[in-house]
């Protein structure tokens, strides 16, 4: 041992001073420790040291998971030793030691890459006995698209928003399952599904692929006729719309029919009947008031003035009334008969001449006219 080896102290003149007595005590200290370890060494034998041997597969100490999906669980034996402590697992990854057995498992949480170490406690040995591995927790793909609804023969782009890869890999993308049929590769795909469908992707290269993939389903609907029914009353009108949902408010797909005339009255539709009296076509086919002849009142004045003319025949009108119009014919008969108004006496072939006859109201009329012939008798 040479206690000469330590640094020498400058005088404060510049030149080399003698050594110092903290040379001295700082070489003793140095032997002092060098001995103990070497007592230590010589006490901590082999049987007595703890051990730590690796039981899980050697792949484990270096793992590319998925976030959310579980590691494959990292396992060792001890030997003399009380307990271990982690450190540099990944939130949702834990690490045990239960009977001499060091497990690491679980689920990770969140992404990225961590170096974790597992040192044993209760061995006799100075630096503790350890291991070490990598988790790489990649985080997975979230994907969106232009629409998630397809309608009838239409298309979408799927699109990969955290599309940063890890080594030397790729995305690749199926349909149908994880892993089943391959349609292409990239941060996006554009894609016309015939009917509903699940997609998936992951990423995958040389060395290692991704078992966990991310997923989005493009549901496909039929377009159907969309019908106007704003009333509600079952009826639509105008022409059907060809759509996939509803083109706007009060359109339906189920209806009795068409041809609604007024679409703001439930009450009027072609299924409806016929009110008669409101003057209002109430089933839509054109005529008002129709097959509503019964009540009909025929009216004629109850007295017409007609000057006569000396020495000639003089034609006055008789105008004849209905209170409605009638989608059928309507007919009266009539005939001008001898009568009294105001103590006035009037007598066929004397004052008028004597006829008769009937009177027919077309569809939809409402007055006639009957001509009457006055004499002259020069009174």
């Amino acid at each position: 041992m040479n206690l000469n080896s330590t640094q020498t102290f400058m005088s404060r003149n510049g030149g080399l001073g003698r050594p110092s007595t903290i040379k001295l005590f700082a070489g003793a200290l140095f032997c002092f420790l060098t001995v103990a370890a070497q007592l230590a060494s010589a006490q901590c034998l082999p049987r007595n040291r703890s051990a730590l041997d690796f039981t899980s597969d050697l792949g484990t100490l270096a793992q590319l998971v998925s976030v959310n999906n579980p590691i494959t669980p990292i396992t060792y034996n001890t030997a003399r030793a009380s307990g271990a402590t982690f450190t540099g697992l990944p939130n949702g990854v834990t690490g045990t030691w239960v009977n001499n057995a060091v497990t690491i498992s679980g689920t990770p949480t969140e992404s990225g890459i961590f170096a974790w170490t597992v040192k044993l406690t209760g061995g006799c040995e100075l630096v503790p006995t350890s291991g070490a591995g990598v988790i790489t927790v990649a985080p997975l793909a979230i994907l969106t698209a232009t629409t998630t609804e397809i309608c009838g023969n239409g298309s979408t782009t799927i699109s990969i928003e955290n599309p940063k890869l890890i080594g030397f890999a790729h995305w690749q993308w199926y349909s149908g399952s994880c892993g089943g049929t391959k349609i292409g590769t990239g941060t996006s795909i554009t894609v016309s599904p015939n009917a509903t469908t699940q997609y998936f992707v992951r990423r995958e290269g040389l060395l290692v692929t991704l078992p966990a993939c991310a997923s989005i389903t493009i549901a496909v609907s039929t377009p159907q006729n969309w019908y106007l029914d704003a009333d509600n009353d079952g009826y639509y009108t105008g022409a059907p719309v060809l759509a996939c949902s509803s083109p706007g408010q009060g359109y339906k797909t189920n209806v009795t029919g068409g041809n609604d005339c007024d679409d703001s009255k439930p009450s009027v539709n072609p299924g409806a009947r016929e009110v008669c009296g409101n003057s209002i076509d109430d089933n839509c086919n054109g005529l008002i008031d129709e097959n509503c002849c019964s009540g009909i009142i025929i009216s004629v004045p109850r007295a017409a003035l007609i000057w006569e003319t000396i020495g000639a025949i003089t034609k006055g009108e008789i105008t004849v009334s209905l209170n409605r119009a009638c989608s059928s014919p309507v007919s009266a008969n009539w005939s001008f008969v001898d009568g009294t108004f105001v103590n006035h006496i009037a007598i066929a072939g004397q004052d008028f001449v004597a006829a008769s006859g009937t009177v027919v109201f077309a569809p939809g009329e409402t007055q006639k006219t009957i001509i009457l012939e006055v004499l002259s008798d020069g009174l």
